[in-house]
């Protein structure tokens, strides 16, 4: 049964209110007391402390789809302003990644994946052989370069000055 004095039962009635309580007026068009942060009497969404600043901005999403082929690539799908467009190839084999240069053209740059072998490589003793010669060889130009720098340094006769007396 409907009754109008019943704030549960009829939108528009207003609450009653509790003696305890101050009365805040809360009609539409009024200021809210309670979103007055700044203090300047102002309700404006520049003085709500927000999460995000009013100029926020979301973040940038990576443009490009999937494609069979890199002749599917119109100019249309690469974004003007710069950025680069990724296009994975269907079979992942590698991607490509376009963009416009200022010039006008289009630069594409290919990403091939690098499969890295689980085992890892063997080393022959043959392998670590060349590798003492040649270390041993690249020992010996250094000592012989190092000792004709010396030579050079401690070959020098040191001048004397005269003094002259007049």
């Amino acid at each position: 049964m409907y009754q109008p004095n019943n704030p549960y039962q009829n939108p528009g009635a207003s609450m009653p209110q509790n003696p305890n309580m101050p009365y805040v007026n809360l009609q539409p068009g009024s200021p809210n007391p309670y979103m007055n942060i700044s203090g300047t009497g102002v309700n404006t969404a520049a003085n709500w402390n927000l999460p995000y600043p009013n100029n926020y901005q979301r973040p940038p999403q990576i443009s490009g789809r999937m494609i069979g082929n890199i002749s599917e690539v119109v100019p249309n799908e690469v974004p003007m302003d710069g950025s680069v467009s990724f296009f994975p190839q269907s079979d992942y084999s590698c991607i490509y990644a376009k963009k416009w240069n200022t010039d006008g053209t289009i630069q594409t740059v290919k990403f091939v994946p690098v499969v890295e072998n689980d085992k890892p490589q063997e080393t022959s003793l043959n392998d670590i052989r060349e590798f003492n010669t040649s270390l041993a060889s690249d020992i010996e130009n250094i000592s012989t370069r190092l000792e004709k720098i010396e030579k050079l340094l401690t070959s020098k006769p040191t001048r004397t000055v005269k003094e002259e007396s007049k």
